[in-house]
C-alpha cells in the first residue's frame, strides 16, 4: 500500500507550443509522486528512480494549483503554476475521483495558499469556503488566520516559518543549498542519445547551471526559473563524491549513474565540500555513514 504523498499514474499533458488546448500538441506522461518530488516519464515505470525521466517538478515551488483556466481544456484539467511555466494536466481517466486523489497526494508538499479552495473540497454551494469541511491542512479556524499541521521531514515539504501573528504560518521558498555554472559531461544514459559522443568516442563538455537541493542535483541550460530543466541526479547516503585528476575533475557517483564535472574558476572544491556535506546529512537522516564522501 502506498504511503501518504505517494501516487503514480497517467496524465495527458499539454505541450508549451500553444495557449489553447485545442491548438496545442499533447502527450501522455506517466507521473510518479514521492513526497515533494513529482517526476514524469514517457512510459510506465515503477518509481522515481527509474530510467527514462522526462522532467522533475518540485511541488514546494508550485505557486498555484487550480482547475484549468483554459476553457478549451477537457474536464478535470489542472493548472500547476510554477515560476516560468504552467503545466496543464488532465488525469487519466478524466474523473473527479482521479483529480481529488492526485490533489491529496500533492497538497501536503505545497504552500497552504497555493491550492484553490474548490480542489480541497472546502467550497460550499455559495462559492464561499466552508470552514466545517475537512481540510488536508488540518483544522481551519474561523476566528483568525488558518492554522495548519506542519509537514514532517519525511514529507520533504518546504520549511514553514512563524511569520504572521496569532500563530499562523507563512510558507517559505524551497531551499537551494548551492548553485552555479560548471562544465558537465553527459551521463551514461545521456550518451546513448548523443550520436556525436558515440562517433567521436568522447563525451562533450557543456556549460550547465547546477542546482543542489535536498536529495537532488539538477542541471539547467540557464536560469531554473526560465523552465530550462535538462536532468537530475538523485542523491542518497550511498552517493560517492570525490575529486579526481589532481582536483580538476569532480565525480558524483550513484549505484546507477556517474556525473563528471569540471570548471575554470576553482569552484570544484567548494562543490565537493557542499555535496559531500549534504550526502553526510542524508546519511545522518537515514542513520548511515556515507561511503567515499570525504570532506
Amino acid at each position: 500500500m502506498a504511503e501518504r504523498g505517494e501516487r503514480s499514474g497517467w496524465f495527458l499533458k499539454k505541450e508549451k507550443t500553444a495557449k489553447s488546448w485545442a491548438r496545442a500538441s499533447h502527450s501522455h506522461r506517466f507521473f510518479v509522486t514521492k513526497g515533494a518530488v513529482l517526476c514524469y516519464y514517457e512510459r510506465q515505470v515503477s518509481g522515481p528512480e527509474s530510467a527514462g525521466l522526462k522532467g522533475v517538478i518540485d511541488l514546494r515551488e508550485v505557486q498555484r494549483l487550480r482547475p484549468s483556466t483554459d476553457t478549451t481544456a477537457p474536464a478535470y484539467a489542472l493548472d500547476m503554476v510554477l515560476p516560468g511555466r504552467t503545466y496543464v494536466l488532465v488525469p487519466q481517466p478524466p474523473m473527479l475521483e482521479e483529480q481529488r486523489a492526485w490533489v491529496q497526494a500533492w497538497v501536503k508538499s505545497m504552500c497552504a495558499d497555493a491550492v484553490a479552495a474548490e480542489l480541497l473540497g472546502t467550497q460550499g454551494s455559495t462559492g464561499e469556503v466552508d470552514s466545517s469541511a475537512p481540510s488536508p491542512f488540518g483544522a481551519i479556524h474561523s476566528d483568525g488566520p488558518s492554522h495548519m499541521s506542519l509537514p514532517t521531514q519525511s514529507d520533504q515539504a518546504a520549511p514553514l516559518s512563524s511569520a504572521l501573528g496569532g500563530g499562523a504560518y507563512a510558507c517559505t521558498a524551497p531551499g537551494i543549498l548551492m548553485q552555479g555554472f560548471l562544465l558537465k559531461q553527459p551521463m551514461r544514459s545521456e550518451r546513448k542519445r548523443s550520436a556525436t559522443s558515440l562517433l567521436n568516442g568522447l563525451a562533450m563538455w557543456k556549460r550547465r547551471r547546477l542546482v543542489l537541493r535536498h536529495g537532488l542535483l539538477q542541471w539547467y541550460t540557464d536560469d531554473p526559473d526560465a523552465g530550462s530543466f535538462l536532468g537530475v541526479l538523485r542523491l542518497s547516503s550511498d552517493t560517492v563524491v570525490e575529486l579526481t585528476n589532481s582536483n580538476t575533475r569532480l565525480q558524483v557517483r550513484t549505484a546507477d549513474e556517474m556525473l563528471n564535472l569540471r570548471d575554470d574558476d576553482g569552484e570544484l572544491v567548494a562543490w565537493q565540500r557542499a555535496l559531500a556535506a549534504h550526502v553526510a546529512e542524508l546519511a545522518h537522516e537515514g542513520g548511515r555513514q556515507p561511503p567515499g564522501a570525504h570532506l
